[in-house]
């Protein structure tokens, strides 16, 4: 059995049991795409709000709302107010193709990448930094290879894609026209083979840059050669150091 890389990680560990075939790994819970909507609705309502108070209080459990995974606290009402004036962000499920790959180092030989395979899910950010195009947060992550799985990692604030307030999920994918032609970028909190990783890299923009922002409207946005790495990218391509680089090619479902 192939024995995993040593890469430096977050102290923050998540137990993961690698597939000895090409399936991939089974999701925990997860997390609601819109935080208080206990009917999937795609909106939250006063009724919600009030079932929320009353979660927070404890007259109702938490599993009375489909919205939230634990009882609320302040903030988490807070932030179901917010989006009741608003409204639910747009989630956009993506599939990888079969040019995506993961390539594994040990640190002491060239490795060769082999297949990835399974799907995503984001939430688009409309309310964005200058020069945005689009600005997405990466909420659920569903990626298996043929020894090994990649699983949803650190759910944390995301600030780089959303402005001016952080969103909470795995990582984020945003373009800009600062530089042309346009750039997107990628980061993601992952855990592969027991090691919780933090990810980064990009690739080409080929979605229509035209009007910024992307407000979720079809088509969205294909992703080709996105390459992220847990290192720097050139040396684990060449065995030169341990870690791990993630390809994604990707279209909207």
């Amino acid at each position: 059995m192939r024995q995993p890389p040593t890469v430096a990680a977050l102290p923050l560990l998540v137990i993961l049991i690698a597939p000895s075939s090409a399936s991939l790994a089974q999701p925990d819970a997860l997390p609601p795409l819109c935080y208080g909507d206990c009917t999937l609705g795609g909106t939250v309502q006063v009724s919600d709000l009030v079932l929320l108070v009353n979660i927070a209080l404890g007259s109702a459990p938490p599993s009375a709302c489909r919205g939230i995974m634990e009882q609320p606290g302040i903030n988490d009402l807070m932030r179901a107010v917010s989006t009741s004036l608003s409204r639910c962000p747009v989630a956009i499920s993506y599939q990888l193709t079969n040019a995506s790959t993961i390539l594994v180092s040990d640190g002491t030989t060239v490795p060769s990448p082999e297949p990835l395979a399974g799907q995503f899910t984001v939430t688009v950010s409309t309310d964005l930094p200058p020069n945005s195009l689009i600005g997405l947060t990466i909420k659920r992550v569903h990626f298996g290879a043929p020894s090994l799985a990649v699983r949803e990692g650190n759910l944390t604030e995301i600030l780089a894609c959303s402005y001016p307030q952080p969103d909470v999920g795995y990582g984020c994918i945003s373009a800009n026209t600062i530089n042309p032609p346009p750039a997107t970028f990628i980061s993601a909190f992952l855990s592969i083979e027991n090691q919780l990783l933090e990810l980064s890299g990009g690739g080409p923009f080929e979605g229509n840059p035209q009007p910024p922002p992307y407000d979720g409207s079809p088509p969205p946005p294909p992703f080709n050669n996105l390459t992220l790495c847990s290192g720097i990218c050139d040396n684990i391509r060449h065995g030169l150091s341990p870690g791990y680089i993630l390809t994604l090619f990707a279209a909207a479902e």
